[in-house]
């Protein structure tokens, strides 16, 4: 498999990768209910729209991260199907309902804790655990993008394989047999190649926000270059082809003319 190809296949599974977040003002009703209301007490103001963003953004990245903005709102009510916005100063000791007070936490553990106050060890567990989720949810994103990258690797390796492989037969290099093994070979290695690349990028842009943005932005370019590399490999595979020919050929004559001579 050529260096253009393992560029092209890496540039066109990243080009295709499809990451964003959810918003506030793209979240279903009872999506956005959770952050504007949970854990504030009934009677009492329910937060600004500021806030209400600050309770998402503690939700981890790759829990609220989806392909479209369905796939964002189902995954982020997905995620807090099972929290509570528990305080860290408990409501009835004077702990407020600003986000700086709330952790997202599983229900059973904060009705468990009652009205006492959140310790030092529990915060600490608890942004363990949210570095986990987020850990956890952008491999699975990843590991399910990673089939698409695969089959993006193999259809940009395929043909331009098949056709260097197939001028070498024609100019006697290898054999048919040969030529098929070698297809294969560069077939399995673009699928890798896309795939690995769809894993790894998918996983970053899930976990990261902001790389998310910048891929977002990068896609048009990535798919721009992909496309006119595999131009260029077309005409390069020819025109290697075309030289190694005439290369041949005048090497033949120029054998010709020395048993000529030797005669």
């Amino acid at each position: 498999m050529s260096d253009e190809q393992e560029r092209n296949s890496a540039f066109n599974a990243a080009a295709n990768i499809n990451v964003q977040h959810a918003q506030l003002q793209d979240l279903s009703l009872s999506a956005a209910r959770r952050l504007y209301k949970g854990g504030i007490r009934p009677g009492d103001p329910i937060r600004t729209k500021m806030q209400a963003q600050e309770m998402l953004d503690k939700i981890p990245p790759s829990q609220r991260a989806g392909i479209d903005d369905k796939s964002t709102d189902v995954n982020t009510q997905q995620y807090l199907s099972d929290k509570h916005a528990s305080h860290i100063k408990p409501h009835s000791k004077g702990g407020s309902n600003d986000p700086k007070n709330i952790k997202w936490e599983n229900a059973k553990d904060n009705l468990a804790r009652g009205d006492k106050p959140m310790t030092s060890q529990e915060q600490m567990r608890l942004d363990a655990k949210w570095h986990f989720d987020n850990l956890t949810g952008a491999m699975k994103a990843g590991v399910k993008a990673a089939p698409l990258g695969a089959a993006i690797g193999v259809a940009t390796a395929a043909p331009f394989s098949l056709l260097t492989n197939a001028l070498r037969v024609v100019r006697g290099e290898i054999s048919a047999q040969e030529a098929a093994i070698e297809t294969l070979k560069d077939i399995v290695k673009g699928g890798t190649v896309g795939g690995v690349t769809a894993f790894v990028t998918t996983t970053l842009a899930v976990a990261c926000p902001p790389i998310a943005i910048a891929l977002t932005a990068a896609s048009p370019v990535l798919a721009v270059v992909g496309t006119a590399g595999m131009v260029y490999e077309f005409f390069k595979i020819l025109d290697d082809h075309k030289l190694t020919v005439k290369i041949y050929y005048e090497s033949l004559t120029q054998q010709e003319l020395e048993r000529l001579q030797a005669i």
